[in-house]
């Protein structure tokens, strides 16, 4: 148990600034491609 929890708190780091990256990135494109459209 005590190799569960170390193995899945880095990559709960890495999930959380992907998403935060990856939903912030994708609007931003669309708000752009409807205004060049």
């Amino acid at each position: 148990m005590p190799e569960e929890l170390p193995d899945r708190l880095p990559p709960a780091r890495t999930i959380e600034h992907d998403t935060v990256v990856q939903p912030d990135a994708q609007p931003v494109s669309e708000h752009r491609f409807a205004i060049q459209t």
